[in-house]
């Protein structure tokens, strides 16, 4: 069952689907390149790695909790003025526990005969557009690598809230806004130019064109059906309540584009 939406669903947004939806995404793209770069090329997942450190703001390094110690018959008054002084203090040290590891998945497009890297495709998380934190300095360290090396970069940017993340500057951005999504490629070696795909809510994603080696032409990447296969198979339809507003919610511009689609 495809999405009432037009395009990009808004409620994948939330944190309750979007890192099941990452994953599919991305998986159903590499799928939909594979035929057309098949034999010269191959598209593979990667992963880039990184540890979200615990926010100290929000859990302390040290809890204290008093624990009743139960008892097998009832103590006399002597006893009971006394146990008040003598019950333990428990201590939970919570700067021990370890901070599991996060995974976020690429896609890789690579020569099949030597394995060299031609272009990495991005599709961007809420911790890469987080104001602070790991997952916003991996990505950076990852989009500076790519940005410096011979590999072209496609970054798709399916989330409304958070901080400017994608390679082009917020001034070139300012030229093609409004948006409510953007996709951008970046060529090498001409990487200062930035082909960019504004998109809004009351349309369909577009298809990329993903650059490859000089010598061969690009490949279409179709955004809409990846996102429409991506929904189905992750049976959204059943779980997503459309009688709540979605997580972030829409603001009044984003609502007014949508009604003349929606009704």
């Amino acid at each position: 069952m495809p999405s009432r939406f037009p395009g990009m669903d808004p409620y994948l947004e939330s944190p309750r689907y979007w890192r099941d939806f990452h994953h599919a995404f991305l998986t159903y793209l590499r799928d939909a390149l594979q035929p057309a770069l098949r034999p010269r090329y191959h598209a593979a997942m990667d992963e880039r790695l990184y540890v979200e450190t615990t926010n100290r703001s929000v859990y302390p390094d040290v809890t204290v909790s008093i624990r009743p110690i139960p008892l097998l018959r009832e103590p006399s008054p002597a006893y009971s003025a006394a146990l008040a002084f003598s019950l333990p203090v428990v201590l939970e040290d919570l700067s021990a526990v370890e901070d599991d590891p996060v995974r976020e998945p690429t896609v890789e497009i690579r020569t099949t005969g030597d394995d060299t890297l031609v272009t990495v495709i991005e599709l961007l998380s809420p911790a890469n557009k987080a104001a602070s934190g790991e997952g916003r300095i991996a990505y950076r360290r990852k989009q500076f690598e790519i940005r410096n090396s011979s590999a072209h970069l496609v970054e798709i940017d399916l989330l409304r809230s958070g901080e400017h993340t994608v390679a082009a500057s917020e001034r070139l951005l300012e030229r093609v806004a409004p948006f409510d999504y953007l996709a951008s490629v970046v060529r090498q070696p001409a990487n200062l130019r930035y082909e960019l795909y504004p998109i809004s809510l009351a349309e369909p994603l577009p298809d990329l064109l993903i650059p490859l080696l000089p010598d061969d032409p690009d490949v279409r990447l179709p955004l809409q059906a990846c996102l429409d296969r991506a929904y189905d198979n992750g049976a959204y339809a059943d779980r997503i309540d459309y009688a709540k507003p979605p997580d972030p919610p829409l603001t009044p511009a984003q609502s007014e584009r949508l009604s003349a689609v929606l009704g």
